[in-house]
């Protein structure tokens, strides 16, 4: 007979003292982050546990316990920091059991703003502008994880319709795809998590017509 080599229990991942960093939360808004757990030969469930420290309240975790299956083949655990006071918050998450040796520790932040702390950008002439299109530029604000974009197009000063682009990384957006001599306009707001400010005025943009003179053409 085969012998059997024996592979004790043990976490691969997350690492002792990993650190878990939810950055800037509206107050009263959830903001949710995911750490891969995973073990090799555990022997049973892990389980998860809140530490009861001053700021455990702010966090909550979608499980306590992570069934070996589940563990064995990687989980994707998700963390919920859900700030009631303003300020700056830390707590830590134990994982143990399983047939693993001790725990593992999971150290989690995050920092709670006032809704008005996130504030409406204010944007730039455009750049680059062209026939079909154009780059809208804004301001950076702090705390801002993204911004929208609302496009408007207008003809004889009347709003027709209106594009939203959402979850722009950063300021200087290269809008295409439009009208050429067409007038449009572009405002700006800045997204922390699910909340989103109030939008910025507009900034009026005017295509180039397209047309080339005749005697321009060789």
């Amino acid at each position: 007979a085969l012998d059997t080599v024996y592979t004790a229990p043990e976490l691969a991942t997350p690492t002792n003292d990993t650190k878990l960093d939810f950055g800037a939360a509206i107050s009263g808004m959830p903001k949710t982050r995911k750490i891969y757990v995973k073990g090799t030969s555990l022997t049973s469930s892990l389980t998860v546990y809140l530490e009861q420290s001053s700021d455990y309240i702010q966090f909550s975790t979608s499980l306590k316990k992570i069934t070996k299956d589940q563990a064995n083949a990687g989980y994707y655990l998700t963390i919920t920091y859900t700030p009631k006071t303003t300020g700056t918050h830390t707590a830590s998450i134990l994982i143990y059991d399983g047939g693993i040796d001790g725990s593992v520790k999971v150290n989690m932040s995050g920092l709670s703003i006032p809704a008005d702390s996130l504030k409406i950008p204010v944007p730039s002439p455009a750049s680059g502008i062209s026939s079909t299109g154009f780059t809208a530029n804004w301001n950076q604000v702090n705390y801002a994880e993204s911004y929208c974009i609302n496009l408007y197009s207008y003809k004889n000063g009347i709003r027709e319709n209106v594009s939203v682009f959402d979850s722009i990384p950063e300021s200087g957006f290269e809008i295409g795809g439009l009208d050429a001599g067409k007038d449009y306009s572009y405002s700006v707001r800045s997204r922390l998590g699910s909340f989103i400010s109030n939008e910025s005025v507009e900034m009026p943009v005017t295509l180039l017509s397209g047309i080339v003179n005749a005697t321009d053409q060789h």
